[in-house]
């Protein structure tokens, strides 16, 4: 049989303190790499139950830029890596209460872009290694061309920019920051702990779980489409 658990971890970024979850009201991630930003949206219940004379209400107890690590499995089983961590980016009044987050991309989102580059020939590279450090990467050889940048707008946007008008895609998986370009793509591979479920079994060890239709998956949109039904123009 089985039940699905979680374990939340919330880490106060003033103090270092941490806040332990096993039940949720709803827990919700998305995750694509057609977007730079991951999200996870968590609901919780307002008051926190913790020692008498400490604040219970979870609205005043966490703030913007306090660390999630978020573990799902079933069974009380947990993989050994989280399928969500980031950082919180708001913190609801409502009943339940509702975090929103965000992933490693909360974090560009902030970082000011100081000193604009204008080369003749601007490469991934270069605009990585000058404005997104600290980062295991993957990426591509591909040149912007001249390609002036402004001043006033955050790293991320110009993330952004550069999917709108270059075929680029800029994501993060584990630790690890990539760029993609179309014409170069190879599928970048996810760690085996996003992709399982585990349980404790009869004999107490940990298994992990394979995703059946009509057994353990409640609903899904999965649409198969036959290759002859495709018409593709290169």
């Amino acid at each position: 049989m089985f039940f699905l658990s979680c374990n939340i971890i919330i880490t106060k970024k003033e103090d270092g303190k941490k806040y332990t979850f096993n039940n949720v009201s709803n827990v919700n991630i998305i995750t694509s790499m057609d977007n730079l930003t991951d999200t996870c949206q968590v609901k919780l219940p307002r008051k926190y139950a913790q020692d008498k004379g400490q604040e219970n209400d979870l609205t005043k107890i966490f703030k913007s830029g306090d660390t999630v690590e978020i573990y799902l499995g079933y069974n009380r089983a947990f993989p050994s890596i989280p399928v969500f961590e980031g950082y919180i980016k708001s913190v609801s009044f409502a009943t339940p209460c509702v975090i929103e987050c965000e992933n490693e991309a909360w974090s560009i989102k902030r970082k000011p872009f100081e000193k604009p580059l204008d080369r003749e020939n601007l490469t991934v590279k270069e605009f990585v290694s000058e404005y997104i450090k600290g980062y295991k990467t993957v990426l591509p050889d591909f040149e912007f061309g001249h390609y002036p940048l402004d001043a006033e707008i955050s790293v991320a946007k110009i993330l952004e920019k550069f999917m709108k008008e270059f075929p680029l895609k800029f994501f993060f998986i584990d630790d690890v920051f990539y760029c993609t370009a179309y014409s170069e793509f190879t599928p970048p591979k996810k760690s085996n702990a996003h992709l399982r479920m585990f349980r404790m079994n009869a004999e107490d060890k940990v298994e992990a779980i394979k995703f059946k239709t009509g057994v353990n998956i409640i609903s899904d949109t999965l649409v198969f489409t036959l290759g002859g039904n495709v018409n593709v123009q290169v």
